[in-house]
Order: structure tokens, then sequence, then C-alpha cells
């Protein structure tokens, strides 16, 4: 995080916070203004094959399909206590850059269903954009930043703010860039319900001890609202269920509360009897739970969907023409969490009916960019939500007696083996293909997993097998084997998906073309319900599965829910089919970085306490944050299923060790016979891999551990043609780039 240079307008409201013991934190009455500048980092500016430009930064985009692609860096900042952002001012001078760019524009995520239909809709959108963009027809503002989003995360008051450091004009090559700016954040008292439920947060105390990890000012937000004054004693879980279940939770209750946390259960009837209001089942819940929940913590919904439903989100409204009930509407439970605002300040401010209409490219294409049309949905979560989603009571028992067994658990070992299940998602060549095992390596490469504890399963069969290295080649039985014969505390798979099952798509080349095509591809079973009985069950695991609709509670008896009858305690899923197919490393957006997050947090992140809950809420607000609207397709759909307070080490927290020095690779060079040299500060796990110019990586030359120091490898260059390549050097620490000419 860049240094803090910044400062507060409201001298009197600060002086008064400071100044107040721990019972009397309390709400800021007066409005005023934060003052920061910020530093632009540091860019690389990339050449395309085509004549483009790729601008490199730590950063994302906000781009629709076929506008240019610019990094936009976004900074979430607290407000204090009991006020809200009314305006914001980005201010700055950008400098135009010697010569003439042409940026490369935005392609569309695409749905990881192989929908071709959908997919050249898609494409359509992006050739039609960026015609009328790069033509010069549609003028791109110059705008140097904005609001993104507005959260309240309990009694935090929270705005991001979307910076734009680079403006382009693609028909005249122009760019230019701001290297500083400074953001200024106007607030006010909030006022009427809003007053008393955020000191409703500030009564009963924080979770935490530090500050949101997103915020930006942490310093001044420490003495706004001292966290570490007013933890609570002991979280709190709501259990909400129905009636006929009640007496099946009774031993489950005992067990929680002797692990520390105060139980509350309400039921669906007991709801209903009570004088709260709201327009239908799901917003009676969310009214009760605002009333009653908001010093409790977690929310775990024993009952199926028909009996508790989940919200149905329509991202960008209602069409009923297009609406595919594989793609859209989203049911979610994530509806529940979120206690902050009433319905028409949050889920249904233009009081449409539709919930979550949000600011996306789907709205944009619909012609209904009008900010009238959107809802303001939050998704940093009050209460971190899970469900059992169970309509009989036969498997409850079974259920939260192996909650009790991975929970209590203190076997390192079982906790940190995994099995990894990575498919081809997409063919497009017989040498270039989407494949699922890369991100199951950069799980081990970037230290989420152990490499020496995971079992991989790689795509081995057909013409065009993964290039990946793997223990067992990926097919049902080897699937099936590998989750039923060894206790493993983690699942990971990423295939195509369908409420049932996950399959793997292998490419039989028949006419020896090189180019799939759809009678060429088998879709063979990866994972089904019926599997799921012959898993091992007496030491379960927490699943992450990354195929489309394995979650979908209201298209039949979801995969997701079929692995809790039977082999796991949790299970995050997608309730629709998912988007993504760019991801490459950590930042990266779409539908794997949205994952990426939750396991990092889960398992890496010693600020979560090791609590998948915790770790799903901040996995899916982290991606909320970096992404724009159409984040919302893969944010809605993603839902955890199972205990949302189980912890992944055990009840007793693990001690956080002292921090060591990061083991920085540096010094990356390639000479002209293509050795490369680096050097190492400390001994850490690397990665040699080649990249051609349009992004594509056509070779692993190492992947390894290595001692600290300075190491030579000779680069085989043969067989690549006269040009211009990449090498990319990763650790767990650090990534580095440099570039390579081959010479003919």
């Amino acid at each position: 995080m860049l240094p803090i240079k910044g400062r507060c307008a409201c001298i009197l409201c600060l002086f008064l916070l400071a100044s107040m013991s721990k019972a009397e934190v309390a709400l800021c009455n007066q409005g005023g203004a934060l003052e920061y500048n910020i530093e632009i980092p540091e860019y690389e500016i990339e050449a395309l094959e085509t004549g483009e430009i790729r601008i490199l930064m730590d950063a994302s985009t906000h781009a629709l399909p076929g506008y240019p692609r610019v990094p936009v860096l976004t900074y979430t900042f607290a407000l204090p206590p009991g006020t809200e952002v009314t305006d914001i001012e980005v201010l700055g001078d950008r400098t135009e850059l010697d010569g003439e760019y042409l940026v490369e524009a935005r392609k569309p995520l695409q749905p990881l269903s192989a929908d071709k239909d959908m997919i050249r809709e898609l494409n359509a959108l992006y050739e039609e954009n960026r015609t009328r963009v790069y033509s010069g027809q549609e003028r791109l503002p110059d705008l140097l930043g904005k609001i993104h989003r507005t959260a309240e995360q309990r009694e935090y008051s929270l705005v991001t703010v979307a910076v734009y450091p680079f403006h382009h004009d693609p028909s005249m090559r122009k760019l230019t860039l701001a290297s500083e700016v400074t953001i200024r954040i106007h607030y006010a008292p909030v006022s009427g319900e809003r007053t008393a439920y955020t000191s409703k947060f500030l009564e009963c105390g924080t979770l935490y001890s530090d500050i949101p990890e997103q915020v930006y000012n942490k310093e001044e937000a420490r003495q706004w609202y001292r966290p570490q004054e007013r933890l609570t004693d002991s979280p709190g879980m709501v259990i909400l269920t129905i009636d006929e279940f009640k007496p099946y939770l009774e031993d489950y209750i005992s067990w929680r509360e002797s692990t520390g946390f105060r139980v509350r259960v309400v039921t669906k009837e007991d709801i209903l009897a009570s004088s709260v209001e709201g327009v239908d089942l799901q917003q009676k819940i969310r009214n009760w739970l605002r009333a009653n929940a908001t010093d409790y913590h977690y929310l775990f919904i024993v009952a199926h969907h028909w009996d508790i439903p989940m919200r149905i989100l329509h991202a960008h409204g209602y069409d009923g023409s297009s609406q595919n009930p594989y793609y859209y509407p989203h049911p979610t439970d994530i509806y529940y969490g979120d206690l902050s605002k009433p319905d028409d300040l949050s889920w249904d401010a233009n009081q449409d009916g539709y919930y979550g209409q949000i600011d996306s490219y789907q709205s944009y294409r619909s012609y209904q960019a009008d900010p009238a049309y959107f809802d303001n949905p939050d998704l940093e979560m009050e209460l971190h939500v899970g469900r059992m989603n169970a309509f009989v009571p036969k498997y409850l028992a079974d259920f939260f007696n192996r909650i009790k067994v991975f929970e209590s658990s203190k076997d390192m070992n079982y906790k940190k083996r995994s099995v990894l299940a990575g498919g081809i998602l997409f063919y497009y060549s017989d040498t270039d293909k989407y494949d699922g095992a890369y991100i199951m390596e950069s799980l081990m490469e970037y230290g989420v997993l152990e490499r020496s504890m995971a079992t991989t399963l790689y795509e081995k069969q057909g013409d065009s097998p993964s290039e990946f290295d793997c223990d067992r080649g990926f097919t049902n039985p080897e699937l099936v084997a590998a989750l039923a014969g060894q206790d493993i505390g983690v699942f990971v798979e990423f295939n195509h998906g369908s409420p049932s099952r996950f399959v793997r798509t292998v490419w039989y080349d028949d006419n020896e073309d090189g180019y799939p095509e759809d009678s060429e591809l088998d879709n063979e079973i990866g994972l089904e319900g019926s599997d799921c009985p012959n898993l091992n069950s007496t030491n379960p695991n927490t699943a992450f599965l990354l195929s489309c609709l394995c979650g979908s509670p209201d298209l039949g008896y979801p995969l997701a829910q079929k692995l809790l009858d039977y082999s796991s305690v949790g299970v995050v899923a997608h309730t629709r089919v998912a988007w993504g197919g760019g991801w490459f490393e950590p930042g990266d957006g779409g539908l794997e970085g949205l994952f990426y997050n939750d396991l990092e947090a889960y398992l890496k992140e010693s600020t979560y306490d090791y609590v998948i809950g915790d770790a799903v809420s901040e996995g899916r607000a982290r991606y909320w944050r970096s992404e724009g609207g159409w984040g919302c397709y893969n944010a809605y759909g993603h839902v955890l299923y199972g205990d949302p307070a189980l912890r992944h080490y055990g009840r007793e927290k693990v001690a956080v060790s002292e921090k060591h020095p990061l083991a920085i690779p540096l010094d990356l060079t390639v000479d002209v016979n293509q050795r490369i040299s680096f050097s190492l500060s400390g001994s850490t796990h690397v990665r040699l891999e080649v990249w051609d110019v349009t992004g594509r990586k056509l070779e692993t030359l190492f992947s390894s551990n290595l001692e600290a120091g300075q190491h030579l490898l000779e680069w085989n260059a043969v067989g690549y043609a006269s040009g211009t390549y990449f090498i990319t050097l990763k650790s767990p620490d650090a990534n580095l780039t440099t570039k390579a000419i081959v010479i003919r």
C-alpha cells in the first residue's frame, strides 16, 4: 500500500471522536471533507503483434467490451462513523505521452458453459462497440475518477473511488497520463433509521481487532472506530430453519455453544407469526434479521430453497425474451447477509420489484443506462451466510457430526492435503487451449496450497492433452478414488458444470485439421451426484466447485448439496453460469479470480482465522471492489453451502508466526545467446515461462524450488521463429518479466 498523504477537513469531528472513552464511541454529527494525494503506480507499455499496445499496471479494468483497455485503480476509504459520502472530486493534470498509441480493446469475458450462441453475441457486441469508439463516432469522457461503490460493513461507512490515470483517444492515437491525483471526499451525517442502525453496530462491538483489510486510510479510521477497544467476547450465530427441522438441531447447537458461540434459533414460522413487515417472505426474513441480528456474525440457513427461498437477483432487470434460467436471474443468499440499509435504499432502490439491478454492459446493451434504472446493492456482508439445503431431515445428524470431526481435528496433514481436478474448458486449436489445470498450478505456485500435499488430476486423453504434469490422469474413476481413498481437507475442481455434475471435455481430432469441431468433442463425466455416497465421509473436506451451475438450488438436486449430504462440510459453488477465461495471476478478474480470492483468504491469510464464511464473504467483496458492473454475474451467484463458521484448522486459532523477509527474485536478464540469469534474495519456488507478444504462454522452462543466490539457465530457442518474446519469472512473493529477441 502506498503511504497515506491526507488530511481531514472536519477537525472538530476528529477531535470529538478521538477524545471519547470506550463506551462513548459515537456518531459524527456534522459534515466535512477528507483529502488524499495518490501517487500513480509505475507502468509498462507492451507492444503487441497487432500494432496495438497493452498497458501493464497493478490495476483492474472496468471498460465495456470493445472499449480501450486502460487501467483503473480503486481505493476504498472509511468515513467518520455515522456519515455517508455526498460527493467526490478527483483532481490532477494529465500529460500527453510522446508518440502515437493504439490501446487494445477489452475483450468480453466468456460464459464458461461453451454456449456458442452466447459467445457469438458477445463477440458481436465487442465488434460493434470497437468500431464505433475507435472510429471516433463516440468520444470517451476525460474523467479522472468517480465513485465506484459505496458500502457499509457493520459500523464502517465505506466509499470506493475509481481512478483513471490514463485517457485514450483511439481515433487520434493520443494517450495522456496523470502521475498524481488528489481525491477529495465530501461527507455528511446519515439520518433517520440509518443513524439508529449504525449506533447498534457501535454498541454491540466488533469481531475483528483491526479496520477492514481493504481500507486505505487505516490510521484515521483506527482513531475514529477504535476496534481493538470494542472486541466482542464471543461471536454469534443465527440459525434460520423451519419448525420440522428444529428438534434435529439441538445436539449441534450445544456443541457450537461449547466452542464459544452465542446461538439463536429462529424458524420461518416464527418470522411469519411476528409483526415484521415485508412484501414477500425474503424481505420479511431480511427485515427480521435487521431488527434482531445486528450483534451476530453468522447466519446458518438449515432449510431447502423451497421452504426458505434464496432471493432472486435480476442483474440487468427483466426482459422476458432474454432470460435464460441457466444464466440469470441469480438465486442467492447474499441478500440475507447485508443488513446495512432497507431494501428501498439498497437491493430494490428503484422500487420496481426486481432486485439487484446494476450498471453493467448487459444494461447498456438493453439501452437502459439511466441511473434511475439501477438499484444500490451492497456486497460487504454484516452476516456471513451458509446454507444446508436440506428438504428431509435424514442427512442432518451425519452432516453435523462431520462438522465436529472436521473442525475439531488437529491433524494438520489431513487439513493440508488436497485433490485438484482441472479439465480443459476450451480447445481453440491443436496448440492453443484454455486449461483449468493452470489455476490449480497457480494455487500451489503462490502458496495457497502445498504442492507436496496435493494430488493433481489433469486431462491426459484426446489429441490435445494438458501440458501440465499431474499425479493421475483425470477420469471419473480416478477422481472418485482420490476423493474416497485418502483423508483430504480441500477439493478444488474447474470444468464444465450442470446442476448435478461436472464434465471434462476431450477433443479427438478425427479429420486431423488441427481445429476442434462440435462432433469431435466428447463430454466425459468428471463427478456426479451418484458418486457422492462412495466418497470419504469419515474425514470430510471443504470443496470449491468452479464449474457452472453446481450450486443451483432450483434446477434440480445441486451437486454442492449432494457433497454436503455425504462427504463435505462446506462447498462453495455457483447458482448460474459463470464467466471467465482470462485469468493469469492473482489480481486478474473473472470467475477464476473470485475463487482465488476465496481460497487465499481461507487458507493463506490468518486475518480471517481460517473461517470459511469470513473467507467467502471477503473473497466476493474483494472481487466486487475491483471489478466493474459486469462483476455481478459472478458475485451474485457465488454461494456457500455448509456451516459459515467452520474453521479449517480447528476451533483453536493458529498462532501467526513472525513474518520473515520475502524471497524476491532480482535482476532477470536474457543475453544474446538466450542465457537467462537471475538472482534470489531467499529460498523460494520459481517458475520460468516463455510468452509471445499476443499474451500466449508457449513453454514452461523451469518450475522448482531454488536457494538464494545467482542462477543461470540455458534457454534452447532452436524451435522459435525470429521475433520478440517475453520471459517471466514467478514466485509466491513477486513476478518479473524481461524481453527476449530471437534472430535467425
